[in-house]
């Protein structure tokens, strides 16, 4: 059936797509099969997913295969390479040295092709024995992506903290600049990346180099950021503004911050707003030229 889609989909001019699945090759033998059967199918299409990196490790050939099939990108929650970190949130990494393992799955995936882009998570402050994901890019990863670990409901994390009553506010919504977790001194966590941090990053050598040099897609995925970034400065409004500094107002607990920040956009006030302004074209919609406005609705008279 997925291969019926595919070519339903590559009939009406798609190549390139996404497989969406937290894990694609799961299950490996079905993968395989898949990726074999789109080779002798001639699909000629270009794909992204999230991949382990175990699965390339237990099977060589794997990257070759998958670049053959079209898989030009994949995203890998690498997390972090501290041993300890991995065993303690059971990620399943079976393999006793995580760096040179994920070194070698690099390799393997960067020498058919395919450009990595790597998932980490930034502990609390409060756990900083553990690694973090400082100088991997061009060493595990072609990109790095990190993010502070996140208190989510339903999470075994959340329940922990919830029964030492460290969670610093319901999750109603994910908003970055609120963050979940209280440290075991009762300080809430903060953001662990400045925007120093990013520029570093984003401003090292091998960066710079292969936003030059680099295969196409990475060459993309760099440039693709600088755009963003004016773009977000373009669509930036006072009220954005101002649910930063609610964010960050001292005088507030976490739960005050939240819940001020989501009257900003689900208040009447703001609802009333968004109704008067339903068909003003925002900047944003610059870049997603195909959107049309809603058609007003026709009045019928007696």
């Amino acid at each position: 059936r997925m291969i019926e889609e595919l070519e339903a989909l590559r009939a009406r001019g798609v190549r390139e797509f996404i497989f969406t699945d937290d894990n694609f090759g799961g299950d490996e033998r079905r993968t395989i099969a898949l990726l074999e059967t789109m080779v002798e199918r001639g699909l000629d299409m270009r794909f992204g997913c999230f991949l382990r990196g175990d699965t390339v490790h237990r099977h060589p050939a794997f990257a070759t295969l998958a670049a053959k099939a079209g898989m030009r990108f994949c995203m890998m929650g690498i997390e972090t390479l501290d041993a300890a970190w991995l065993r303690d949130h059971r990620k399943g990494v079976r393999a006793p040295d995580a760096l040179a393992m994920y070194q070698s799955v690099y390799a393997a995936l960067r020498s058919a092709g395919i450009t990595v882009v790597g998932l980490f998570i930034l502990p609390p402050a409060a756990t900083r024995g553990y690694a973090a994901p400082k100088g991997l890019v061009g060493l595990v990863c072609d990109i790095a992506v990190e993010a502070d670990l996140a208190a989510l409901k339903g999470s075994a994390l959340h329940d922990t903290l919830a029964r030492e009553g460290r969670v610093a506010k319901d999750m109603f919504y994910h908003d970055w600049n609120l963050p979940s977790i209280l440290l075991a001194d009762g300080e809430v966590q903060r953001q662990q990346k400045s925007i120093f941090d990013f520029l570093r990053a984003g401003l090292s050598p091998f960066i710079l180099r292969t936003a030059i040099l680099g295969p196409p897609l990475v060459r993309r995925f760099r440039w693709r950021g600088i755009m963003l970034v004016a773009e977000r400065l373009a669509c930036t409004t006072p009220r954005d503004l101002h649910r930063w500094y609610l964010a960050r107002k001292p005088k507030l607990d976490q739960q005050q911050r939240q819940d001020r920040i989501i009257a900003t956009v689900l208040g009447p006030t703001a609802v009333a707003r968004a109704q008067r302004r339903r068909f003003w074209r925002v900047p944003l919609a610059l870049r997603n030229f195909s959107w049309r406005q809603t058609p007003r609705p026709a009045v019928q008279r007696d």
